[in-house]
């Protein structure tokens, strides 16, 4: 849901048929266009979809159990799914560029303005996440030596403060971040690293110890809606998919296909990982799942050294769409990187202040996930794009596909008023050390 670095598609035109939608890209006679290729719009789409919020998913199955859990995981990917199709469609219908510009020209400047709200929330989310994986990372590099930093002591806050100050936050100052871009392939790298590494520790260490005593199979109750957020906020899709698959050959069928391969990917990723965590650390398992295993674990200090330089390269870049939200709110101008002099260090000292703050005193990353999915990933997932394939349909509101747009945005906005309830209870329960 980036304004800068991911921009989001649009719609529009009613009788067109969903294996008859191209676009029209225009071409030269003798210089026929270059796509993207399938594998590469994949890997592209895995990177933009698979975060550091796949380090808690084993976290989330101490919500419900693991039966509720991992069926409510797919039923999440399976309808974000649907709703990244649905957008896609749309996009070669209306030929639109971004998610934001198609919001607009289907749901005026209230709703745009509703999605760039929900689109902050979900980066400030993001931002947050991102400092406390790194910050968790420098506190166990120190704990090596014999100077430990006990979890939630000012120590630990100083160290974290320090530690933004020094990297994420300087990142964000430069306008110019086209060397970050190098980082995008080694995300793809240590993502599938990280299934690897879980897949070989559970291969090592479930044989041996069975499954966790504290494993349960299903217990049903208000917390699948924290799971649900989580979820929400795993398979985010159909907010950013747009200048993603853009460069790819503007085929409906084709396009449809490595949506599908990405999210069968996704899912992969994302339920291997966290079933094997939760079978070996039930409940005791921590929000960041490699954090849950020993710390002197070469794998596992390997994977968090890499994400740690993931999670600092990708802070600079989603720190892009909450600074140009600032900039437009209190400037008026489109992009953060428009200002100049005292204007941009306003931005960049409101834009870092509020997560780096947040980061000292929040305990751990499963509220920020919870916050930020209940409201960026219910709304972008659900809510935004059912109503805007009605809009956009040219059909009677009557008519199937509309009404099943209407469930589906009825199901967005009841996921998002209940889990947003249970996640601010988790973050205050977080916050008082309950």
């Amino acid at each position: 849901m980036n304004d800068d670095h991911a921009n989001v598609p649009l719609l529009q035109e009613p009788n067109i048929t969903a294996f008859d939608a191209t676009d029209t890209t225009r071409t030269t006679p003798d210089k026929p266009p270059r796509y993207v290729g399938g594998f590469s719009t994949v890997m592209n789409m895995l990177n933009t979809l698979m975060g550091a919020g796949v380090l808690g998913i084993a976290d989330s199955f101490r919500f419900t159990g693991f039966v509720p859990s991992f069926a409510m995981m797919l039923i999440i990917a399976i309808l974000s799914y649907v709703a990244t199709q649905m957008v896609v469609t749309l996009q070669l219908r209306k030929h639109t560029k971004s998610f934001e510009q198609l919001t607009e020209m289907t749901l005026g400047k209230i709703g745009s303005t509703i999605y760039s709200i929900a689109a902050t929330f979900f980066c400030l989310s993001a931002l947050v996440v991102f400092l406390i994986i790194s910050g968790g990372t420098v506190q166990s590099w120190i704990n090596y030596s014999n100077w430990k930093i006990e979890d939630g002591s000012w120590r630990y806050r100083f160290i974290l403060l320090g530690y933004a100050l020094v990297l994420p936050v300087a990142l964000t100052v430069p306008k110019n971040m086209h060397f970050l871009s190098y980082f995008s392939t080694f995300s793809i790298v240590c993502l599938f690293t990280f299934v690897f590494v879980v897949i070989i520790k559970g291969i090592q260490m479930l044989p041996k110890q069975g499954i966790h005593e504290t494993c349960i199979i299903a217990h049903i109750n208000s917390g699948i809606f924290n799971a649900l957020a989580i979820y929400s906020l795993t398979f985010a899709l159909a907010a950013v998919v747009m200048p993603v698959i853009a460069p790819s050959e503007p085929r409906l069928n084709l396009r449809s296909v490595t949506v599908g391969v990405t999210f069968f990917l996704s899912f992969l990723c994302s339920s291997i990982p966290g079933v094997i965590g939760y079978l070996i650390f039930g409940t005791t398992v921590k929000p960041v799942l490699l954090e849950s295993f020993p710390p002197n674990d070469v794998l596992t200090i390997i994977v968090r050294a890499a994400f740690f330089i993931v999670v600092n390269a990708s802070y600079p870049v989603v720190s892009l769409t909450v600074g140009s939200s600032y900039a437009r709110a209190i400037f008026g101008v489109n992009s953060a990187l428009e200002l100049n002099g005292w204007r941009r260090i306003l931005i960049l000292f409101i834009l870092n202040v509020i997560p780096v703050l947040i980061a000292m005193f929040l305990p751990n990353i499963r509220p920020a996930l919870a916050i930020g999915g209940a409201i960026g990933g219910c709304l972008s997932n659900f809510v935004f794009p059912s109503l805007i394939w009605i809009r956009a349909s040219g059909r009677r509101v009557s008519h199937w596909t509309n009404i099943l747009c209407i469930f589906l945005c009825i199901f967005g906005i009841v996921s998002l008023l209940i889990s947003t309830y249970e996640s601010v209870l988790d973050a205050i329960h977080q916050f008082s050390g309950k």
